[in-house]
């Protein structure tokens, strides 16, 4: 911009002299020629110079690297899958036995304090299937349903398991353990897959990084007991909640 109002004194300047009659006949053509020969090359490169200028240098590099964490949390809640299976020649009394060992169930965690919406049905199927022996083919009626029970009194947990299977339960699908307050760990551990990027990318670059972007990739919650064979269990079965690992994992898009 400057070079513009500097080219534009000049010709003021000679147009002042140009008027002003400060030079002689023979020399005014001559100077109008030159100013206007000069403004026409002069202004346009100026203008261009000036633009280019204006223009910041915005050119960065890149980096994109990967940060992970993992959190350990306290479990607070345990779901049960436990039920019966039950099977005979009349689908009446195959039905009837495994009802009836459902409503022990039932009975017992109700005394327990444990609530209805804490308790639901996981599984339930009843078909017929053929049982062949050497003499003869029999047909035979399968009852199988199993109960998926949320408790948060997780340090009776092998206590439960034992007792309903005193009262007939015979399948037993697995214990798992959750956080109620998932989300804060979770939180916790992406902010320290953040830091862990950070760390990568101070070391892959020779400025320090600024983040451009960030994509979240998974979690991953880790249950560290899952006990699914009911032949494992013993009467005062310990069942230990541990802990649970809480993953994140996040791809961070640095500048520097």
């Amino acid at each position: 911009m400057k070079k513009i109002l500097s080219l534009l004194s000049i010709a003021s300047l000679g147009a002042a002299l140009l008027i002003g009659g400060g030079l002689s006949p023979e020399t005014q053509p001559l100077l109008a020629d030159e100013t206007n020969e000069l403004l026409q090359q002069a202004v346009p490169a100026a203008v261009a110079a000036d633009e280019q200028s204006s223009v910041p240098n915005i050119c960065h590099r890149h980096i994109f690297v990967w940060g992970e964490a993992c959190v350990l949390a306290s479990p607070d809640t345990a779901t049960i899958t436990i039920g019966a299976e039950t099977s005979g020649s009349e689908i009446g009394s195959a039905t009837e036995e495994n009802n009836q060992i459902m409503q022990k169930l039932h009975e017992y965690l109700s005394s327990q304090g444990i609530e209805e919406n804490n308790i639901r049905t996981n599984y339930y199927s009843v078909y017929e299937y053929q049982n062949f022996t050497e003499n003869e083919q029999q047909s035979l009626y399968h009852v199988y349903r199993t109960l998926e029970i949320k408790l948060s009194d997780i340090e009776n947990v092998g206590t439960h398991v034992d007792n309903m299977l005193s009262l007939g339960a015979n399948r037993f699908e697995g214990v798992t353990f959750g956080c109620s307050n998932s989300s804060e760990y979770y939180e916790q551990a992406l902010a320290k897959a953040l830091e862990d990027a950070k760390a990568k990318a101070n070391v892959l670059s020779d400025e320090e990084p600024t983040v451009a972007g960030i994509h979240e990739e998974y979690v991953c919650c880790v249950n560290p007991c899952k006990i699914s064979n009911i032949e494992t269990l013993s009467s005062g079965s310990s069942i230990f909640a541990g802990k649970l690992n809480v993953r994140a994992k996040i791809k961070v898009h640095f500048t520097y």
